[in-house]
């Protein structure tokens, strides 16, 4: 039930030329249902140029934002020195998500983004396939949150992989994994605004702001780990696979902790930590390996290779339902041989083929053999490469080595 706490208009005025100004906060972090103007973002506000690996989906600023007039996740992005930009709820559908790397949501949205996330109650189906070929999403979904125009909510949708959630304020939070690297603020992190998570009074590091979380995740996926709880033990953060893609999800309030608690407390205190080692974590992700399906000279067994023929080696980078090879691989990246990281690509295909009659398009390179370092008596060669928005994959499969 959600508890009467006074409520004082957040005013960001913030217009299309990305000037803001902040005046008192709430004195809590939930919707009271009143309506106001909210700081809706430019669409173009960080327009999208080609070659940026972080996508952010936002609408309106989260809360306050202090440091900068499009929100606490976008500070913490710019300080910590990524390659990002933005993108509103209305792109999401359609858009071509291959070439980023990892995904932020922030918290405290407004309806029409809810709408737009959740369309027909489930979470939209580009970032849902984005995830499971491969890619790092770090949700943010506090919903019915105070600042003007950020009452939005996602009662009764289903997010990636299933996940559900309830409504409900818990100002007391509590480490379910205090060896996880979020906990533990041991990614790189160029802002220096990581660190160790500890939970030891009011506003150090977790809770006591009457809305540390504004609920709790249901119906976990197999395999999640629970970083953080509420009060009745329930889950508030979280990270769990889906696919090849990992989903890190909170319900905690982090970014309004992060732009510092304005007016109760005179500026501050700011306890950037949890929402700056999320986005360093999430990041540190992507540079986890994927791994993919592999044919080796296709519609050939055994995989002979002559190790004194000056010839190519063709090989298909396989499609799954996880992983679509043409959309996600960057042909100029993969190397081959008997590790894997021997410069001997010649060229791939600029048409794609269904090697392996699945009805699924693959990649097919081709190998120049002297240049993969093949030995008498490999079994196996690799195939290592990069996706589209930088992540490594990696491909094994068998080889007979003759003279």
């Amino acid at each position: 039930m959600r508890k009467s706490i006074p409520y004082f208009v957040v005013v960001i005025s913030m217009m299309l030329a990305g000037t803001a100004a902040a005046a008192d906060d709430p004195s809590d972090s939930t919707y009271d249902g009143q309506s106001s103007p909210g700081p809706i973002l430019h669409q173009s506000h960080a327009p999208c140029q080609g070659g940026e690996t972080v996508l952010v989906i936002q609408d309106t600023v989260e809360w306050f934002a202090p440091d900068d007039a499009r929100g606490n996740v976008v500070t913490e992005l710019i300080a910590q020195g990524k390659n990002w930009c933005a993108i509103h709820s209305n792109e999401v559908a359609g858009a071509s998500l291959a070439p980023f790397g990892d995904i932020i949501i922030p918290s405290a949205q407004n309806q029409t983004f809810y709408d737009n996330l959740f369309p027909a109650g489930a979470i939209d189906q580009t970032l849902d396939a984005w995830v499971l070929s491969g890619g790092v999403l770090s949700a943010n979904l506090a919903d019915q949150a105070s600042g003007a125009g950020a009452g939005g909510n996602w009662d009764g949708d289903e997010f990636v992989g299933g996940v559900r959630h309830v409504f409900q304020d818990s100002e007391s939070l509590t480490i379910a994994a205090a060896g996880h690297p979020i906990i533990m603020g041991t990614a790189p992190c160029p802002s220096g605004n990581c660190g160790a998570i500890i939970d030891t009074s009011q506003f150090i590091d977790l809770d006591r702001w009457n809305a540390s979380t504004h609920g709790y995740f249901t119906m976990l996926p197999i395999g999640t780990t629970v970083i953080i709880v509420d009060a009745a033990d329930r889950p508030v953060m979280i990270e769990y696979p889906y696919g090849s893609g990992v989903v890190i999800a909170t319900m905690t309030t982090s970014e309004w902790m992060y732009g510092g608690r304005l007016g109760q407390v005179p500026l501050g205190p700011r306890n950037k930590k949890l929402l700056a080692n999320e986005i360093a974590y999430q990041e540190s992700l992507v540079d986890r390996v994927i791994m993919v399906g592999l044919d080796i000279k296709p519609h050939s067994f055994p995989n002979s290779i002559n190790t004194k023929s000056r010839g190519k080696i063709p090989v298909a980078i396989l499609s799954s339902p996880i992983f679509d090879a043409p959309a996600q691989v960057d042909k100029t990246t993969p190397t081959f041989g008997r590790t894997g990281d021997e410069q001997s690509l010649a060229f791939c295909n600029k048409s794609n083929k269904d090697v392996n009659d699945d009805g699924l398009l693959d990649v097919v390179c081709h190998f120049n053999n002297q240049a993969t370092g093949f030995q008498i008596g490999d079994t196996e060669g690799v195939l290592r490469g990069l996706t589209q928005g930088g992540r490594p994959f990696e491909g094994v499969d068998s080889v007979r080595i003759v003279k």
